[in-house]
């Protein structure tokens, strides 16, 4: 009795992450200043780095490049008026320097919340005064608006689709889950990808999507699931967290990244020991693709209708992609079910796939052709 409910509990429990995973991708977020290039670690193996001060290709305006002017004019007040002798006081330094302080701190806070509004050139733009109800809503926050009347806090969503002002940045995530028939096919396209891919720019980015979407596409039969999610348009700063916590929680839902390709910065890593179990069956894998386009694009969040829109992007326009798929070692199998745990967001697109539960009380993936408790076949059991 106490094997029969240890092995109930392994077919059923639950599973925090897989095994195994590989990413790929490549950016051209700006950096804030010409003269200096900063990282942010996330997820994995992997940081972002921030461009030079020459841009992309991508024809984007991300950077700011606010190059210091020279302060060695060094003029004395002498020269100017020699009759006065220039004399400042201990408080007056003081007051001067606490002025400069004060001022540096609203730039700086002004410039990483969105509310400078000021351009990268120096021109005066309105837009920035929308930013900080922008920061609020991705964040789920309420912008309360008090009428006199008292009128409840209301929330300020982000621009729609297809309204977006000049510069904005929709950030999108597309994921399928692709059936045991392909899955080696995939793998193996996919690795290849992240040991050889050479992004050159936007050019690179496109291409790479291109040639993602059409391995995912060669076999439309083998989709068996897919979920398309759509973050809106958003000033470009908070678009890029949108993007990087996109791309976080996908690699943080493998243990292992054994491929990793980082806009042409390369690392691999053995695979941990494993070994297939007969209640994950021939697995399947999930590829899930984060893109970052700018300007005005407004895709359906639907499937087939967002990869047609995909495909007809104008390379100048994808500012980031990042592709990652779990599992990445032949024997880290994904049954349907670990994979409906791993990622909810997902929907079935076939039928076969999913939990069905045996008349001896197992709960297995829908895909086996046979209960792996007791051995009856699949026609005893029902969905569950």
């Amino acid at each position: 009795m106490g094997r029969a409910l240890l092995v109930v509990t392994l077919f059923t429990s639950p599973v925090a992450a897989q095994h195994t995973g590989g990413s790929f991708g490549s950016s051209s977020w700006g950096s804030t200043s010409s003269s200096s290039s900063s990282s942010s670690s996330y997820g994995g193996s992997s940081s972002w780095s921030s461009s030079s001060s020459s841009s992309s290709s991508s024809g984007s305006s991300w950077s700011s490049s606010s190059s210091s002017p020279s302060s060695s004019s060094g003029y004395s007040g002498a020269s100017l008026f020699p009759d006065v002798d220039f004399e400042i006081s201990a408080a007056d330094k003081f007051l001067f320097l606490f002025v400069v302080i004060v001022v540096l701190f609203f730039v700086v806070v002004g410039k990483e919340r969105g509310w400078w509004p000021f351009s990268s050139d120096g021109s005066f733009s309105p837009r920035a005064y929308d930013e900080p109800s922008r920061a609020l809503a991705t964040h789920g926050a309420l912008t309360a608006r008090r009428s006199s009347g008292g009128d409840p806090p209301r929330a300020t969503p982000p621009s729609p689709a297809g309204h977006a002002a000049f510069g904005d940045v929709l950030v999108m995530q597309v994921s399928v889950g692709m059936a045991a028939s392909v899955r080696r096919r995939i793998q193996h396209a996919l690795t290849t990808m992240a040991q050889s891919a050479s992004f050159d720019g936007a050019e690179g980015r496109a291409r790479i999507l291109r040639e993602v979407l059409t391995l995912l596409d060669e076999d439309g039969a083998a989709r068996v699931y897919a979920g398309v999610g759509i973050e809106g348009h958003h000033a470009p700063m908070l678009a890029q967290r949108s993007f990087t916590r996109l791309v976080a929680d996908l690699r943080s839902r493998y243990r292992h990244e054994l491929f990793r390709n980082d806009d042409g910065v390369r690392s691999e890593r053995g695979a941990p020991v494993l070994r297939a179990r007969a209640d994950e069956g021939e697995g399947l894998v999930v590829v899930s693709l984060v893109i970052a386009v700018e300007g005005v694009f407004a895709p359906a969040p639907r499937y087939d209708t967002a990869v047609a829109a995909l495909r007809g992007l104008p390379p100048s326009s994808i500012v980031a992609l990042e592709v990652i798929w779990s599992p990445a070692a032949e024997d880290d199998r994904m049954s349907s079910l670990e994979l409906e745990t791993l990622y909810p967001e997902l929907r079935r697109a076939s039928e076969g796939v999913g939990r069905v539960r045996c008349t001896c009380g197992t709960a297995y993936a829908a895909e086996l052709p046979r209960c792996p408790a007791c051995g009856r076949p699949k026609e005893a059991s029902a969905p569950s």
